[in-house]
């Protein structure tokens, strides 16, 4: 049987400072104890510690754990634009600061059956985890579910990746090693594209990875849509992270179940 076992917010020092990992953990005050590991990974300790004093009175989890995965200055950047950037790129890319963020933080989790990422702009509804865990619990066969972009931003795309992967705040199966390995797989990928100067977000990258390997991997193109089958969505996490027209009434209407809207709507 699938079980959630940890929350993890993967955040930057940045946000901490600015207080919009307090906004996002105030979410937690009216919630149940849910008996999850919460742990916060963050992209170097560039804040101060008393920031986070306040969730000393959080209580609704098992244990509270915050990490810092140092990412050096020169590899810890986004970039939008890829014609800006005149220096040499790192090995994950122009978006190489979140993607070194995630992997590392999902290596971490390894050890735990079943994770839930989020990100600070994800508003949650008070019955959150209690849903979360249920889900897991009577869940299929699954490596990763979460929501397509469900919004209209203008710089969605329509092209097959962007149309077709699920966001990164997602329920990872991070104790399946079929899972581990596509993690493994899919950051070499980044790697190996940067040669080529083909930058990748880590889960924009995950279903290029995919689809590449159906394409141009005929030894191997059955166990890939395999794999591609297990990458399902779900109606509890909404994906509305861009900038866009966000109706929360018409998000209400098609989607009543939602307990995690990731929104640029704020907190």
């Amino acid at each position: 049987m699938n079980v959630l076992e940890a929350v993890v917010l993967l955040t930057t020092s940045s946000e901490i400072k600015s207080g919009q990992v307090l906004k996002f953990c105030n979410q937690f005050q009216t919630m149940k104890y849910c008996g999850l590991k919460f742990i916060i990974i963050t992209n170097n300790s560039d804040y101060d510690p008393e920031l986070l004093l306040f969730l000393n009175n959080t209580r609704i989890f098992q244990s509270i754990e915050i990490y810092d995965i140092k990412i050096p200055k020169l590899e810890d950047i986004y970039i939008k634009d890829q014609k800006t950037y005149k220096t040499a790129w790192p090995r994950l890319g122009l978006t190489s600061g979140p993607n070194i963020l995630f992997f590392e933080a999902i290596k971490h989790c390894f050890k735990f059956n079943t994770s839930l990422f989020l990100e600070t702009d994800c508003r949650l509804k008070e019955n959150c985890f209690t849903v979360c865990k249920n889900y897991i619990s009577s869940s299929c066969d699954f490596l990763i579910s979460g929501s397509k972009y469900l919004g209209d931003a203008a710089e969605w795309s329509p092209s097959v990746f962007l149309f077709h992967h699920l966001n990164g705040v997602a329920f990872y199966r991070t104790g399946s090693e079929e899972l581990q390995n596509l993690i493994k797989n899919v950051e070499n990928f980044i790697a190996v594209n940067v040669v080529n100067k083909r930058s990748l977000s880590y889960d924009v990258a995950i279903m290029a990875f995919i689809y590449e390997s159906i394409e141009h991997n005929k030894l191997e193109r059955t166990y890939y849509r395999t794999v591609d089958s297990k990458l399902i969505g779900n109606t509890f996490i909404l994906n509305y992270s861009l900038e866009g027209n966000t109706d929360t009434q018409e998000i209400n209407k098609y989607f009543p179940n939602h307990v995690i809207l990731h929104s640029k709507l704020g907190i």
